[in-house]
């Protein structure tokens, strides 16, 4: 069950990111999806998901794993900056790269804080 919980999920995922693409240009889809995934990851792990691990563990990964798994994307990061890079566009490549790591590291940080306190709030799972 699990393993189809994560396909099933990974195809969603897939979707997701492929309407990012058609609405947003590259490399800024990358950059969004990877963003809006590092945010949700941690609340779907740390709040929304630990409920599930005892009841519906296929659940709780495929969600993790699939959807986030396949939503978000590090090859397509590097692709984008290599890209950017042998186009000559140094500065928006730098800027990519940053917004990126940084944003990305703080959208993890802002998700784990989040279920952090969702927790302790005792709010709706």
């Amino acid at each position: 069950m699990t393993d189809l919980m994560i396909a099933f999920c990974a195809f969603w995922g897939g979707v997701f990111r492929l309407g990012t693409t058609q609405l947003l240009s590259a490399p800024w889809a990358t950059l969004a999806v990877n963003l809006c995934g590092t945010l949700l990851l941690p609340l779907w792990n740390d709040y929304w998901g630990p409920g599930l691990r005892s009841r519906r563990q296929w659940l709780h990964v495929g969600v993790g794993t699939g959807f986030f798994g396949s939503f978000t994307t590090f090859s397509s990061f590097c692709l984008d900056v290599i890209k950017l890079l042998t186009a000559g566009k140094w500065l928006i490549a730098g800027i990519y790269l940053v917004l990126s790591l940084i944003g990305g590291i703080l959208m993890a940080w802002a998700g784990i804080t989040l279920a952090q306190h969702l927790n302790t709030r005792g709010g709706l799972h």
